[in-house]
C-alpha cells in the first residue's frame, strides 16, 4: 500500500476527535435546553424527597425567578442543640410563570410558621425541602417569611458546632458547598440563583460573628447577648454566604483596599503566622 502525504495522515487523525468534540458539545447544548413550560407541573409534582437537587428542578426555577434577596435572622443559643430563626424572602415570579408549584430547599429543620404574600399559610414539608402552593403566587412580587429552628452540624456541614478538646470554648462555622446552605435556613439553593443577602446575628457576649459582609456588634436586648449586624452583600450565590461565631482571634489587614480577616480558635492563636498569611493571601 503506498504511503499517505504526511499532511494527510495528521488530518485522519485528527477527525475521530473533531467527531467525539462535535458530538460533546451538542450533548452540553442539549443539557442546557430550558424546562417546556408544559413539564413545569410535573416536575414540581415529581421532585424526590432527598437530600439533593435534581438538574430539571433546578432548570424549571431558574427560568421562573429573578431578583431575590434574603433578609436573615438568626439567635445562636450557647446551651441548646438548636439555632433559632426566621428568614423573609422576596423573589420575582418571570411574566411567563405557568403558576405551577414552586419547591424551597430546607433540610432537616423544623417549620414554626410560615407567611407568603401576607397570608399565614401552612406549607407541606418533608424534610428536604417545602413546596409553595402555586395557586398563592402571584406575577412579580412575592413575599415569603418563615420562622423556623434547626440544629447544629457535628458532621462538618451547615453550620457546624465544634467544642475545642484543649479549653472547652465553643465555635461555629458554615460550609455551605454545593448543597448546605439549606441546613442553615430556607432558600433557593442553587449557584445560578444568585441573590442579596443581610443578616442579623443574637450572639453570647465575648463571641465574635463574622459573615460574607462586614458587621457592626451592639448590646442585644436581650440580656447576655449582643446583636450583630451586617451590611448587604452584592448578589452571591447561596454557598458564598457564611456565618463564623464564637470567641474567636480575629486578625484584619488591608490589602489595596480589599479587606482581609483571619480567624482562629484562641488554643491556636499563638501558632498563626499571622503576617504570613497576609502577605501570601
Amino acid at each position: 500500500m503506498p504511503k499517505l502525504p504526511p499532511r494527510i495522515t495528521r488530518l485522519a487523525r485528527l477527525v475521530p476527535a473533531t467527531l467525539l468534540i462535535t458530538c460533546l458539545l451538542a450533548a452540553c447544548q442539549r443539557s442546557e435546553n430550558p424546562v417546556s413550560t408544559a413539564d413545569k407541573v410535573e416536575l414540581a409534582a415529581a421532585r424526590s424527597a432527598i437530600d439533593s437537587l435534581d438538574m430539571a428542578t433546578a432548570q424549571a426555577r431558574k427560568a421562573r425567578l429573578g431578583d431575590i434577596q434574603y433578609q436573615i435572622n438568626i439567635v445562636l443559643d450557647q446551651g441548646s442543640e438548636q439555632f433559632s430563626g426566621a428568614v423573609m424572602i422576596q423573589f420575582e415570579l418571570l411574566p411567563s410563570d405557568d403558576g405551577a408549584d414552586l419547591t424551597l430547599d430546607f433540610g432537616g429543620g423544623q417549620v414554626l410558621t410560615s407567611t407568603l404574600n401576607g397570608q399565614s399559610v401552612e406549607l407541606p414539608y418533608n424534610g428536604f425541602f417545602l413546596t409553595l402552593p402555586g395557586s398563592k403566587l402571584q406575577a412579580g412580587t412575592n413575599e415569603l417569611t418563615i420562622r423556623f429552628k434547626q440544629n447544629y452540624s457535628e458532621n462538618g456541614t451547615g453550620l457546624h458546632r465544634f467544642t475545642d478538646p484543649e479549653d472547652g470554648r465553643t465555635y461555629l462555622y458554615t460550609y455551605l458547598w454545593p448543597y448546605y446552605a439549606n441546613r442553615v435556613f430556607p432558600a433557593f439553593d442553587q449557584p445560578n440563583l444568585k441573590a442579596q443577602f443581610t443578616l442579623n446575628v443574637d450572639a453570647p457576649e465575648g463571641w465574635k460573628v463574622v459573615s460574607t459582609a462586614s458587621g457592626t456588634a451592639e448590646p442585644s436586648a436581650s440580656g447576655g447577648m449582643t446583636q450583630w449586624q451586617f451590611a448587604t452583600t452584592p448578589p452571591i450565590a447561596t454557598y458564598a454566604f457564611s456565618l463564623h461565631a464564637g470567641p474567636y482571634s480575629v486578625w484584619q489587614a488591608d490589602a489595596a483596599g480589599i479587606p482581609l480577616r483571619l480567624m482562629a480558635r484562641q488554643s491556636l492563636a499563638e501558632y498563626v503566622a499571622v503576617d504570613e498569611w497576609f502577605e501570601i493571601t
